[in-house]
Order: C-alpha cells, then structure tokens, then sequence
C-alpha cells in the first residue's frame, strides 16, 4: 500500500501528451479548420457545443466574447483505487475558418487526500531531470504531510486514531524510503500508463468538438 500511496503522489508532477504543448507546458492545444464558417459561426456552434456538454453553461462559463470564451470545467480520471479531479480552463479562440482551443490544468486532488495541487508552469515537461527536481521539491513529500496523508487513509479505511499512528509508526521507515533518491528511482513505467490515461481524456474533449461541427455541416441541409 505505501508504493500506491507514494506513487498517488508521484502522479501529480509530471505529464505527457501528443497534443500540442503550450510554452509554459501547463496545457495543451489544438487549431481546427473549418472552411466555409465565418467567425461569428464558430462562435455559435461553439456556444451550442458548450450548452450540450456542461450541465449549466451559464455557470461554467467565466468569460464571454465574440474573439474568446473561457469556460471553467472538470475531468475526473481513475486510476488503481484511486480517482483524480481536474479544474482546468477550455479556452476558445475564433477566427474566420478556424478556431483554437486550449486545455490548462488549473489544480487537481485525489480521493486519498483532500490537499488541493495548484498546476504550476513546467507541470507537464517529460525531462526526467525536471521530473525529479519537481518531485523532491514538492512539499507533499516532506515527512509531515506524508505522515498526514497516510493517517487520513487510514482514517478513511475505519482506524481510529491511535491505530492509525501505530500504523505509521510501522511503516514510518518503508514509506521515506519510497521517495526517490535520484532519476533512477523513478517508476516512469507506471506514471506514462496514467499519464496515458489523462491524454486520451484530453483527446476525447478535442474529438467531441471536432465531432460537433463535422456533425453540424452533414446536416445542415436535414
């Protein structure tokens, strides 16, 4: 348990996709072509996109013009026992005949902890030497809130407090040992497996919005 326990952690610094990156590597992006469509087109299609695919489109969406609309939303991912919680920005661009739009990962928390991780610039680069320098720099990986996080487990499996600090007291020296010393202690296996996971979520929202004007232009004639 304490490998899943750290590796939950490990989860949450580094991130690759096939989309296209942005220059702060906080996001990702896709421009789409759409001949024929003047710009004030995109922008309702756009709209009628956002209204069939988020619950209330008046309460996700945070700002609202004919050049961008910026919409606040949320993906949930899983993954071993756990399930991850994204916030994250789609932000639409328009033009005439095409459009850009662009996912940013905002914050994102697990099931296992309630501590919120605010996505900061680099948090999708696949350097290994940034990787690891992100990991020993995260705050979740000193010993007080890896201490905190394996108590609040442990108080979600039923324990109560004083079997849940002899728990730790056990497992104190495994769990530090878990963290990484350098680069070669890094499971890259496993975290590309969920990395994976996140991409094809990100792809499937780009897809659905393709999808939707495709759709639109077979049948505007009924």
């Amino acid at each position: 348990m304490k490998k899943l326990l750290i590796l939950s952690i490990l989860l949450t610094n580094t991130f690759a996709f096939s989309q296209t990156i942005n220059n702060d590597k906080n996001g990702y992006y896709e421009i789409i072509e759409v001949d024929s469509l003047s710009k004030a087109q995109i922008y309702n299609r756009s709209k009628e996109w956002i209204a069939l695919n988020y619950k209330s489109a008046n309460d996700v969406i945070q700002f609202d013009t004919k050049d961008q609309i910026i919409v606040k939303g949320v993906f949930k991912i899983p993954y071993l026992t756990y399930e991850y919680t994204y916030n994250h920005s789609l932000i639409m661009y328009f033009k005439e005949n095409r459009f850009k739009v662009e996912i940013i990962l905002n914050s994102m928390h697990s099931n296992l902890s309630t501590d919120i991780i605010n996505v900061e610039n680099g948090f999708l680069s696949t350097n290994s030497e940034e990787i690891f320098e992100r990991i020993i720099s995260n705050p979740l990986l000193q010993e007080e809130n890896i201490k905190k996080t394996f108590l609040e487990q442990f108080k979600n499996m039923g324990f109560s407090e004083n079997k849940a600090l002899k728990e730790w007291d056990k497992n104190r020296t495994d769990m530090l040992s878990s963290i990484p010393k350098s680069t070669n202690d890094i499971d890259i296996k496993t975290i590309t497996q969920y990395v994976e996971s996140i991409r094809i979520k990100v792809k499937n929202i780009f897809n659905s919005i393709e999808e939707s004007f495709n759709n639109k232009n077979s049948n505007d004639g009924w």
